[in-house]
């Protein structure tokens, strides 16, 4: 977790400006690794082609959705809520 300046915050201490908003952080987190839950359940246990496609085609979805996701939650995670 990261204030606004350059202090690091670490374990729930906080910096002294008081910009540190913790709840607000572990909420975003939170929804954060539900979305990217969710879009995970939907790809891998359902068929998103639609049988167009069979064999690596669609494993190859799957893990470009996988990949795309990691992404998204390794640039997600270290925003803050107001950001």
């Amino acid at each position: 977790m990261r204030c606004l300046g350059s202090a690091w915050v670490a374990r729930g201490a906080c910096c002294s400006s008081g910009c540190c908003n913790a709840p607000g952080v572990s909420l975003q987190r939170t929804r954060l690794l539900a979305t990217i839950s969710a879009i995970w359940i939907v790809f891998w246990f359902s068929d998103p082609t639609l049988g167009l496609w069979g064999g690596w085609p669609d494993r190859l979805l799957q893990l470009l959705v996988a990949l795309v996701s990691m992404r998204w939650l390794l640039w997600g995670w270290s925003r803050e809520e107001s950001s």
